[in-house]
């Protein structure tokens, strides 16, 4: 009686330990559910606000080019544009609106980029109103690039937070995880002959949660259409090789390129059709870089490589080749018609930035000359 009461103890001992251990999982498994959850709202978010920054520029490019050439062609692209950005602005509230840490974000950063579209307009209007000329003189003291710097840090400092955030909840996940198979090892241990079936269903909800887990891991630091690094895990990179190229001494190059005209081609093919070529940008980036290189999407049509121990030098025919194959690809229309789509490249060396904010400040620069020039082609700064 007393071997059978110790068994029923021990049996009675394991059923809790295995209800733990179900509770463990569950847990986790609605944790890591919600940190998925996260991730893709995060993405949202940061994705309709770096939209809505590009659309900000995109609007005031089409007004400086409506102002200097009086071609009432740049109206209507303007008047979308400015249309587009308070729809995004609208949906990036909503999808904020039961976070208020998030809405206390947007609530700086909204009235900055209302305040750029409303000054925007009432540059045209006094274009319309008292001539061109006025306008073109408030335009020379513009100060379009601090509000657009603006804009941009509120979006940098909310990913960042995000970031840090996200980086603890899967710290804590992961955490949970060795809690949970340190249970499961003590439990086996007590009772193997009971655990023989549960163990497998426990050991695939491990297997389910690790898949999970790592799955969310590779969304945060991954662009999802183009497979390339995401911006912020892009800059930890570049800042780590500017690190190492400063210590070290040995070259380091940077490209920012983006694909020409790609508004129009979203306008004339479609956004699906935009999908798909950079989908193929990034597969071709993907397939020219070496081993060691890094390349990662910046937002929108713009992309990023970096060229670790490489000089301006070899930098420039590298990303040569990618420009002519990039080029010499066809695609369709609906009506079966065959197209091509061209990139500009800007291509610097690094010159003693010490910031991966920096050295892509001087990057953009080399990639506006590159559009300067006529587009297709790479400027490189040496």
């Amino acid at each position: 009686m007393v071997a059978s009461y110790e068994i029923k103890a021990a049996a009675t001992g394991l059923a809790v330990c295995l209800i733990g251990i179900s509770a463990a999982v569950i847990h986790a498994s609605t944790k890591l559910e919600e940190n998925a959850r996260w991730v893709a709202h995060t993405h949202d978010v940061l994705t309709q606000l770096e939209a809505t920054a590009a659309g900000v520029t995109e609007a005031e490019t089409e007004l400086r080019g409506f102002l200097l050439t009086d071609q009432e062609s740049y109206l209507v692209p303007y008047s979308a544009g400015l249309s587009e950005t308070r729809r995004r602005l609208q949906a990036v509230r909503k999808v904020t609106a039961d976070n208020p840490r998030q809405q206390a974000r947007i609530d700086k950063l909204e009235p900055v980029i209302l305040h750029r579209l409303d000054l925007l307009d009432a540059l045209l209007k006094i274009g319309h109103d008292q001539g061109f000329g006025a306008a073109r003189r408030i335009l020379t003291f513009d100060q379009g690039p601090q509000y657009m710097e603006e804009i941009r840090q509120g979006i940098e400092d909310m990913e960042h937070a995000e970031q840090e955030l996200l980086a603890a909840r899967f710290a804590q996940q992961e955490s949970g995880s060795r809690r949970l198979q340190w249970m499961v090892v003590l439990s086996c241990g007590a009772a193997l002959f009971l655990l023989c079936v549960s163990l497998a269903v426990v050991l695939q909800d491990l297997s389910t949660v690790e898949k999970a887990f790592r799955k969310a891991n590779y969304r945060v630091a991954h662009d999802g259409l183009t497979g390339l690094s995401s911006r912020a895990s892009l800059m930890v990179q570049l800042d780590f090789a500017i690190t190492h190229a400063v210590r070290t001494g040995l070259p380091l190059s940077v490209c920012i390129c983006d694909i020409d005209r790609f508004k129009s081609i979203n306008d004339t093919h479609g956004h699906a059709t935009g999908d798909e070529i950079l989908a193929s940008f990034g597969k071709l980036v993907r397939a020219g870089i070496r081993k060691g290189d890094i390349a990662g999407r910046m937002g929108g049509d713009e992309f990023c490589i970096v060229l670790p121990n490489t000089g301006g030098e070899s930098a420039g025919p590298l990303m040569e080749r990618l420009r002519e194959r990039w080029e010499s690809l066809e695609y369709r229309t609906h009506d079966g018609s065959a197209f091509s789509v061209t990139a500009s490249f800007g291509v610097v060396q690094h010159s003693g930035e010490r910031s991966a904010k920096e050295l892509l400040h001087t990057a953009d620069k080399a990639l506006y000359c590159a559009k300067g020039e006529g587009r297709n082609r790479i400027h490189l700064v040496a």
